[in-house]
């Protein structure tokens, strides 16, 4: 077992929070996912100086840009706070140290991107009876021309 505690529970906890599972990282970096499984359950240590290390954090940074997800910042702010986080490359380099540092966590950092959660918005209606259903179908472009007239005529063949 590695003694490298930190890591693994960093890189449990991004992956976690931007919704990355082993598979699709294991896919992404071209790598068995039993190896990301090993860095996620500390029995394989994940250094600076792995050949993974630059490519993993390419892919969470594009990951984050791609989902729209603001978790990388608050971070690497806690972590470096003198780090301009506006230059991708140093981005980068200060994701690599963060996930390879032994340094403790900032827990209440981890606390407040643990409760990003994820939502969407819809919007439901419920009708009822005869025009209810007219209405329904009416409001319903997935409905063909056919099934509407079928569904609005009171008489069913």
């Amino acid at each position: 077992m590695v003694n490298n505690e930190q890591t693994y529970r960093r890189l449990s906890f991004i992956m976690k929070v931007m919704n990355v599972s082993t598979s699709e990282l294991a896919e992404a970096l071209h790598v068995d996912k039993s190896l990301v499984s090993k860095w996620r359950n500390n029995r394989r240590e994940l250094s600076a100086k792995s050949i993974h290390i630059i490519p993993l954090c390419n892919y969470l940074l594009a990951i984050e840009e791609k989902n729209h997800l603001n978790v990388l910042d608050p971070i690497l702010k806690s972590f470096e706070p003198e780090a301009d986080l506006e230059n991708l490359e140093t981005k980068m380099n200060c994701l690599c140290r963060w996930l390879t540092s032994l340094k403790p966590v900032d827990p209440p950092i981890i606390n407040s991107i643990s409760s990003i959660t994820y939502s969407y918005e819809s919007i439901t209606r419920v009708w009822d009876g005869l025009s209810g259903r007219q209405e329904a179908v009416l409001s319903n472009p997935a409905f063909s021309c056919f099934s509407r007239r079928y569904l609005l005529d009171d008489r069913k063949p």
